[in-house]
């Protein structure tokens, strides 16, 4: 093993250079690794599994599609065709449907558990990395989704509680700052209430915003409601002048200083 990187390995001398091969000067001897913590690992990324087609996607859709309720028990289409199976003397056309159905719904189950396997991978990978620069208070690292975000119902079932990808999670940070702008807007009016105007009228300016706010938070995802609830200042000004205001505060001009 070499001991002085500047060492020449002689079984480099004289070797073509060319792509992943520079000049035998500007290698790293045999055995010696210029990192001090080791060689880094890998970036890992999420294995994918192959949905279903269009077809089995239709074919899933339709089986599973509520075509009416019999005591309360919702009746599928699939439960339909199962019936008439039993009861037809003629099958056979439904029996090539059935058997499209059952295809589709083990590709489907399939499909899911490799997801579920994929996902329990990438938290095992990904979790202690974000937990661990979580508690140091270190940036987060550009991956999506969070591991947290990842909730395992069972061995077939998953849902997302966040942001999937970089252009979802980006819209997210969008969407928090500017709601965040409209808790700050009323919460400076609360605060200022009645101190520079009438009460009723800084009242009916908080009106205002809020209306604004629900038109706006209307809009919004459902997931990041859900994972990012929030509720709308209630006008509740203080009892007493907050301490940076002083009774012969006016307001005044910037340019005319009047």
């Amino acid at each position: 093993m070499a001991n002085d990187p500047d060492d020449i390995d002689p079984e480099l001398v004289g070797q073509p250079a060319g792509y992943g091969k520079p000049p035998y000067e500007h290698r790293w001897p045999k055995g010696y690794c210029p990192n001090p913590t080791g060689r880094p690992r890998k970036k890992q990324t999420m294995a994918h599994s192959a949905p279903l087609n269009e077809f089995q996607q239709r074919m899933l859709k339709e089986a599973r599609k509520v075509i009416t309720e019999i005591d309360g028990t919702p009746f599928t289409n699939l439960d339909k065709l199962l019936l008439e199976l039993r009861t037809s003397n003629r099958p056979e056309d439904r029996k090539l449907l059935l058997k499209f159905c059952e295809e589709a719904l083990k590709a489907d189950h399939e499909w899911r558990s490799n997801a579920v396997k994929d996902l329990i991978a990438y938290k095992e990978y990904w979790g202690p990395i974000f937990m661990r620069r979580r508690m140091l208070g270190q940036k987060l690292p550009e991956v999506y989704p969070d591991p947290n975000d990842i909730k395992i119902i069972s061995a077939t079932e998953f849902r997302f509680i966040g942001p999937v990808t970089a252009e979802e999670a980006a819209l997210w940070n969008y969407i928090d700052k500017q709601r965040s702008a409209f808790f700050m807007v009323a919460d400076e009016l609360i605060e200022a209430a009645g101190l520079y105007n009438p009460l009723e009228r800084d009242f009916q300016r908080y009106l205002k915003v809020r209306r604004q706010f629900y038109r706006f938070n209307r809009r919004l995802p459902a997931d990041f409601k859900k994972k990012h609830p929030a509720k709308f200042p209630a006008f509740k000004p203080p009892a007493e002048p907050p301490e940076w205001y002083r009774g012969d505060d006016e307001w005044a001009d910037p340019e005319s200083g009047e």
